[in-house]
């Protein structure tokens, strides 16, 4: 009797199950992907670390169940679900490695990226055929983004590779802006403008970091009065903690590679995309389909909007951003940036309590 009710609700629930367990996955690492930022109970990194592991696993196994389920007619609209998977699989911002090992295993997600896009396409090929035109479109452009955003979290693995780090200070060199990034800096040296310092002088802490030989080019003004030596210790202790921030960005995140222009035109463009899907779907024909399977495409349309949503204004208000302002000397600008950072206290997520949990 067990088994038998076991079995109904694995036929009715078998593949809406994990395909919001993945949904609910991506929502938990964007939430909570930053306690290892700080020092957290080892419950919550483990809780972490199983979120992580599981999230690529359940990911690639409703993509398997999708491939079965979509020749069902009643269950034709889960084909709807599996460009979302894809974009699952693309993770979040806040983190794309668990530890060190992982940006040395980018390759192996490269290759994972292959065979799932082309398992994809395959999938959305076979059973769209005859599809709502509005459906379709909707599908495709999800696809797409999901495939880019795939691609972004593959390159900002590379990019955090200890050799690649190494490779591009070497190409580009290790430049001293110290004394530069103190001009349009208003006010006394609270966080929010050593943020700024240590965004400066962040060549340096990188290239400290994979045991660069590359040399320091000097500061065009080293005899300046303004140099490390005249500040306190409490301002050099607090440095240093935001220079182990930053480093946690570019080994752990995709810091790399979002505050980039392209970075920033696949933030702009993957909201879009979405909200562009989210309407199509909203206007395409859901005549024979599930009410069950549209409540579950609904969630995860709007949650993925909501998703790249919060990702568009953690860039926009990231320090990272900040120092991009700062060093095209749009003070002005620059200004209204971190006043507003100072009123919704957005420093405080960068304070260290002496370690990173792994």
């Amino acid at each position: 009797m067990a088994g038998g009710l076991v079995g109904l609700l694995w036929e009715e629930w078998g593949i809406q199950v994990p395909v919001l367990l993945s949904f609910m996955l991506q929502v938990f690492l964007l939430t909570f992907a930053g306690i290892r930022r700080r020092k957290a109970s080892a419950v919550l990194r483990l809780v972490l670390w199983l979120a992580y592991l599981l999230a690529d696993s359940t990911a690639i196994y409703a993509l398997g169940c999708i491939s079965v389920t979509s020749r069902s007619l009643e269950h034709r609209l889960v084909v709807f679900w599996a460009p979302f998977l894809v974009l699952h699989l693309g993770g979040q911002d806040t983190i794309t490695a668990y530890a060190l090992e992982d940006n040395r295993l980018w390759l192996r997600h490269l290759l994972t990226l292959v065979v799932q896009v082309l398992w994809t396409a395959y999938i959305v090929y076979k059973a769209m055929a005859g599809a709502d035109t509005f459906l379709l479109l909707a599908t495709m452009f999800m696809f797409i983004i999901g495939v880019v955003k795939y691609g972004e979290r593959t390159w900002a693995l590379r990019c955090s590779n200890m050799a690649n780090i190494r490779s591009s200070l070497k190409k580009v060199g290790v430049k001293n802006h110290w004394c530069g990034q103190l001009q349009g800096i208003k006010g006394d040296l609270d966080q929010e403008n050593l943020l700024l310092l240590a965004h400066s002088v962040f060549d340096i802490s990188k290239a400290y970091m994979v045991d660069s030989s590359v040399e320091v080019a000097p500061s065009p003004s080293d005899d300046d009065s303004t140099g490390l030596v005249s500040f306190g210790w409490k301002e050099i202790c607090t440095l240093v903690e935001l220079e182990l921030s930053l480093l946690y960005d570019i080994l752990y995140t995709k810091a790399a590679v979002i505050h980039t222009w392209y970075g920033l035109f696949i933030r702009v463009t993957a909201l879009s995309t979405t909200l562009a899907a989210f309407l199509l779907f909203q206007l395409s024909i859901k005549d024979g389909f599930s009410e069950v399977d549209i409540t579950v495409s609904y969630i995860l349309v709007v949650g993925a909007l909501l998703l790249e949503i919060a990702s568009v204004l953690r860039s926009i208000g990231s320090t990272w951003t900040c120092d991009l302002i700062h060093s095209r000397k749009w003070h002005r600008l620059l200004h209204m940036a971190v006043s507003l950072r100072r009123c919704v206290g957005a420093q405080s997520y960068r304070s260290w309590s002496g370690t990173i949990s792994q």
